[in-house]
């Protein structure tokens, strides 16, 4: 059994968020001890496993010459697949391995069919196949199949035999040379932090040479804090801290709490984090470090800080055009409208067509500039700038309705009547739908044409009549006991960033218990082990077989049941929350619309001198 923390995760013993990280750290602690089941078996399952890895010894290979696709097949087992992302091909390229296909079967020989495809390193399109014979003399055959493409040499795999346990093998001075770390890698680009966390206190076990001990402490942290257990990741890291001989890995740290402060929302943990990064982080992390800073400064309204941080950002880091944008916000924020005006156009004459996330920062620099400018009673500059923002741009909406702001305050209502149309028509249902029909009435009534801002109101107070109906329909939905967070709908709640995080850890929950439902079903019967001692989260974890793991799953997805329907109702009332503030909105429009009917027909019957007029 596994023992040593006081029943595993007790659902019906804490508030919900204690349970919630109770039960993360018990399918933690979980895959743990399967690992080690299946890697350190006294009796081992028959099973083979093959990992693919990229032989870049002598001549490193370019991440998009690697394989795009491929698919194994051994004997008569059924066939793998695995279509690479550009995110995988780094991965890969700079050390990561891959485990393509687990089958189980026994000592003798084997058969395994590979085909593959990609681009040489000559730019001409391959598609391979190859078939591999081995003869297996153990329980449990690891065998690693090597990609190779040199130039002038043409892509090809070899198949490598690796030894019967990851957790006997060789220990390495360097992680690259680690098999369990590369496996981390691997698992962690493909958004697998369950599985990553378990390789990394893996080979964290194995009392590792201090590279491999202080990298695997890293990569743990960020696969802890991807899965929800943040508290564990700022416990991993303050130990690297106060254990680490160089201050490069100290800052690596530092900056990591400060990516996990900022993905939680707390701004203020953030900023201390990053007080403490020193000047020794590397160049590459300095631009992302600084720019969260800013955001952070900005969120708090720290206005002089957020302008400091944003100028800290090197104009050759990525994060630059976010840092120009961010200074702008802050000295707008300290109500120095002229420079962060001047800060806008900077950003906007950087603009190049070569860096498509520099094009989209000076979309919404355009538009910002543009409100802005506004403010300021510019309102040919104003048109000008928002007249630069792209029909395909995210920001198209927020700058048409600009113009038509900025026609109104120019008295050309005729023109901004014509903007405001076009908006409707090209985004009817769009964040700026029900203020652009107000507008529209608002501005027919200037021209004094108060039959046609009568019935402009009418159409805004349909519409709000019709979004609040729509919200009426959703708040039901989300009430009734067959919604589903994940594939139901949420309306404007996904917005809302309590419930977007909320949201995130129970995705989570979700994927855990599908992937330990999978792991259940296809847990071999007849093993057992006796495993080295080792403690994961708190859970030591000792002698089992797999009747024993069984049993413990069982009892795990009993308490995923329970957690999961407390979660349903946390994120209910999250979500139930944000629809009364969007429902408190869409009343004070309609209120607005029906007084501009009134308004409007009393100004007509005013000017007609007629008394035939009503509100029918």
């Amino acid at each position: 059994m596994i023992l040593g923390h006081p029943g595993w995760a007790e659902p019906a013993a804490f508030p919900l968020g204690e349970q919630v990280h109770a039960l993360k750290k018990s399918i933690v602690a979980y895959r743990k001890a399967l690992f080690m089941l299946r890697e350190n078996p006294v009796k081992p399952a028959p099973h083979i496993e093959i990992f693919f890895d990229v032989d870049s010894r002598s001549d490193p290979i370019p991440a998009h010459h690697l394989p795009s696709w491929i698919r194994l097949a051994l004997d008569h087992h059924p066939p793998a697949e695995h279509t690479y992302t550009d995110g995988e091909w780094h991965t890969l390229a700079a050390g990561a391995l891959q485990t393509l296909l687990t089958v189980s079967a026994g000592p003798g020989q084997h058969t395994l069919a590979v085909s593959f495809k990609g681009i040489d390193r000559n730019g001409k399109s391959y598609l391979k196949a190859k078939t591999l014979t081995f003869e297996s003399t153990r329980a449990a055959d690891h065998r690693v199949l090597r990609f190779r493409a040199g130039f002038n040499e043409e892509p090809h795999v070899t198949l490598e035999p690796a030894g019967e346990s990851l957790l006997d093998v060789r220990r390495a001075d360097r992680p690259i040379d680690d098999p369990v770390y590369r496996l981390g890698l691997f698992a962690a680009q493909t958004g697998d932090f369950g599985n990553a966390a378990v390789f990394f206190l893996s080979a964290l076990d194995r009392e590792p040479p201090p590279r491999l001990k202080q990298e695997s402490r890293l990569r743990l942290a960020e696969a802890y804090a991807a899965v929800g257990l943040p508290e564990e990741a700022d416990a991993v890291l303050h130990t690297l801290i106060s254990e680490a001989p160089d201050d490069e890995v100290r800052a690596r740290a530092w900056f990591l709490i400060e990516q996990i402060a900022f993905r939680d929302g707390q701004h203020a943990r953030v900023i201390e984090a990053h007080n403490h990064l020193g000047a020794a982080l590397p160049a590459e992390l300095a631009g992302e470090a600084h720019a969260l800073a800013g955001i952070s400064a900005l969120a708090l309204r720290a206005y002089p800080e957020a302008a400091g941080f944003f100028r800290s950002v090197p104009k050759s880091s990525p994060d630059e055009p976010l840092a120009l944008y961010g200074q702008a916000q802050a000295l707008s924020g300290l109500g120095d409208a002229f420079t962060a005006s001047t800060t806008l156009k900077r950003l906007i004459q950087s603009h190049s067509i070569f860096d498509p996330i520099r094009s989209r920062v000076v979309e919404h620099a355009h538009a910002a500039l543009g409100l802005q400018l506004i403010e300021q009673g510019r309102y040919d500059e104003a048109l000008a700038e928002l007249g630069q923002v792209g029909t395909n741009s995210a920001v198209h909406e927020t700058a048409l309705f600009g113009v038509a702001w900025a026609l109104r305050k120019a008295d050309e209502h005729v023109k901004a009547i014509a903007i405001l149309q076009e908006l409707l028509a090209r985004f009817p249902n769009g964040q700026h739908a029900h203020e652009a029909r107000l507008t529209l009435a608002a501005s027919y009534a200037d021209l004094r044409a108060y039959t046609r801002s009568v019935t402009a109101h009418r159409a805004a107070l349909d519409g709000l009549t019709a979004a609040m109906d729509a919200v009426d329909r959703l708040r039901a939905a989300i009430k009734s006991s067959q919604w589903d967070p994940l594939n139901g709908e949420a309306g404007n709640a996904l917005e809302d960033a309590a419930f977007s995080r909320a949201l995130e850890h129970y995705r989570w929950l979700v994927r855990f218990e599908r992937d330990l439902r999978q792991t259940l079903e296809h847990l071999p019967s007849d093993i057992t082990a006796a495993p080295p001692p080792s403690v994961t989260l708190g859970v030591r974890l000792q002698s089992l077989d797999s009747t024993q793991l069984a049993a413990k799953g069982q009892e795990l997805l009993v308490k995923f049941d329970a957690v999961k329907f407390e979660s349903r109702g946390v994120l209910a009332a999250l979500a139930l929350d944000a629809l009364a503030r969007e429902q408190a909105q869409l009343e004070d429009w309609a209120v607005q619309a029906s007084l501009g009917i009134a308004r409007n027909l009393v100004a007509e019957r005013d000017e007609l001198g007629s008394e035939a007029l009503t509100l029918e």
